[in-house]
């Protein structure tokens, strides 16, 4: 019977259609996302195998090139693994590590496409494409620990993905070697057992990119010129209730945020940002201010690209703030 893991590659064996696992119903049955009609249906266990068991063996020069669902992404926790890109690699118990999950995490509060080449004595065998969302790791494919010593290498490409394009490319190549691949084991609060991390990249660049001297200081240097629209006219009531501060901390949020996952906690804090920014713009308010804490930062930065993007803000202000210290706050200038 085949080894059930969310985003394991399977092929029904009726059919011969080509899924991913993205779900575990229960003891006999998953949930199995087909690529080509792009649903989910449940399948019993005993009716998947695994892709090319039944197979002819591709022919010399050959290899296999699959887009890997982006329903097939799993949340993480945030201090999973350090920030960047990561290769990770999940041994499995079930034969004493001697096979392991090949994994891509981003530990990053971006969406990134990728595309995984691997090779094996110089001779490609498989490329994978696809997108790994914010808070996310996505199933690769099984990697024996014999291959170890065969000169395996992967090649990657990632782009930040923004709105509707991307950024430019980050490539490189990853070749483990028998003698320091134990050395990168780590801990963490994804996966049951320790698990082996390669990183493959700190933050992606962005579209337009900022020298990273400009990046450190507070205050946004360059000033918009803003062209106020309103859909409406605001009421002098609704302006008087507004408050001027938003606290992003999901505790102020969401009293029901013990039942989300860290995904879900970040998504809604930039959903309640960007909803806070539109409606101080329509109501023509001049600052306002949002609390974010310290933290990792990657939530400071994530509101600072949304900063960044809105041609209505002038400015803002990530310094010292007499209310709330050094840092946790950031003041937004319209």
């Amino acid at each position: 019977m085949i080894l059930v893991s969310v985003g394991r590659a399977v092929r029904l064996k009726n059919t011969g259609e080509l899924g991913v696992i993205n779900g575990v119903l229960d003891s006999e049955t998953v949930s199995v996302y087909l690529n080509e009609s792009g649903m989910s249906i449940a399948v019993a266990i005993e009716d998947l195998e695994t892709p090319g068991q039944s197979q002819e063996k591709p022919g010399t020069g050959a290899f296999l090139e699959e887009h890997i669902p982006t329903e097939t992404n799993v949340a993480i926790q945030f201090s999973d693994a350090g920030e960047g890109i990561n290769l990770v690699f999940h041994p499995r118990v079930s034969d004493e590590g001697r096979s392991m999950d090949l994994h891509l995490m981003n530990t990053e509060a971006f969406d990134c496409s990728f595309t995984v080449a691997y090779f094996k004595k110089s001779r490609i065998i498989y490329k994978k494409h696809g997108v790994l969302k914010a808070l996310s790791s996505i199933f690769i494919e099984t990697f024996e620990r014999d291959n170890l010593s065969l000169n395996p290498s992967f090649e990657y490409e990632l782009r930040r993905i923004i709105g509707d394009g991307t950024g430019e490319s980050r490539t490189g190549t990853l070749k483990p070697k028998p003698k320091t691949f134990f050395k990168n084991q780590k801990k963490t609060l994804s996966f049951p057992q320790d698990i082996f991390v390669f990183k493959l990249s700190d933050v992606l660049p962005e579209k337009h990119i900022h020298s990273n001297k400009k990046e450190k200081l507070p205050v946004k240097q360059s000033e918009k010129k803003v062209v106020r629209q309103t859909s409406r006219v605001a009421s002098p009531m609704e302006i008087a209730s507004f408050s001027r501060e938003i606290d992003i901390h999901i505790e102020s949020l969401r009293n029901d945020h013990a039942q989300m996952d860290s995904y879900e906690i970040f998504n809604h804090q930039i959903q309640q940002v960007e909803k806070y920014i539109s409606k101080a713009i329509r109501l023509g308010v001049d600052r306002v201010y949002i609390i974010h804490g310290k933290g990792t930062g990657r939530l400071k930065k994530a509101v600072h690209r949304i900063l960044e993007d809105n041609p209505h803000v002038r400015s803002y202000n990530a310094g010292y703030l007499q209310k709330y210290g050094v840092g946790g706050a950031t003041e937004v200038i319209f």
